[in-house]
């Protein structure tokens, strides 16, 4: 795939299909020359779904209210 993700597209796939993607991305990234296009696309692309995945992931972790000073 050539190109980046977009939040709006990545907020539309479930997190196993993220993290196949974040994988992917990975050697996509390490099969590219360094201050290459596609070495600039990858490294966007796996913030972009990293960002996805934290956020998916969240919801099922709440922050506890801390110690009252």
């Amino acid at each position: 795939m050539s190109g980046t993700y977009s939040a709006a597209e990545l907020q539309t796939y479930s997190l196993e299909k993220l993290r196949g993607l974040y994988r992917s991305q990975q050697f996509r990234l390490l099969a590219s020359m360094p201050g290459s296009p596609e070495h600039g696309e990858a490294l966007a692309n796996l913030k972009n779904i990293a960002r996805a995945i934290n956020l998916r992931l969240a919801p099922q972790f709440p922050i506890r209210p801390g110690p009252k000073f």
